[in-house]
């Protein structure tokens, strides 16, 4: 069995490839019936590029159970951070609170902090899969919803 990609590592695969990822319709094919998983033309796609493509099941998810408002500031904090880690020599390199904190308003650090340790894969310590680090993510930010 093959392990998931954190948010970061498929956000660098895509960087490398032009956007070739992203820029593609990707579907599931599941007895005989077939699911768009992302659409580069569909609205939501062009509202919330990064978490739409990225977030793929957290985006799904906080449609659900969150805020339109808060929505928008987690793709307003994710698109600081894909910024900052465009900004770095070595894109492996993890992003630091100083980081965050000069380059996104006061109100979302405490966000923004809980958006990088998910992008990064660091909410769940053992990653493999992406569910924990995404229930993490669900749990901690619901809290502060």
């Amino acid at each position: 069995m093959s392990r998931d990609w954190t948010p970061k590592q498929l956000y660098l695969v895509d960087k490398q490839m032009n956007n070739k990822l992203r820029n593609q319709t990707i579907t599931l094919e599941l007895n005989g019936e077939i699911t768009i998983i992302h659409d580069p033309n569909g609205d939501m796609e062009k509202t919330f590029p990064n978490l739409t493509f990225i977030g793929g099941d957290v985006f799904k998810r906080l449609k659900e159970k969150s805020s339109v408002e808060f929505i928008y500031d987690v793709e307003s904090v994710l698109t600081a951070i894909t910024e900052l880690l465009d900004s770095y020599d070595n894109p492996a390199r993890e992003i630091a609170d100083l980081d965050i904190e000069a380059n996104v308003k006061e109100s979302l650090w405490q966000l923004a902090k809980l958006v990088r340790d998910w992008f990064e894969g660091k909410l769940d310590p053992g990653f493999y899969y992406n569910e924990l680090n995404n229930a993490i993510f669900f749990r901690k930010a619901f809290r502060n919803v």
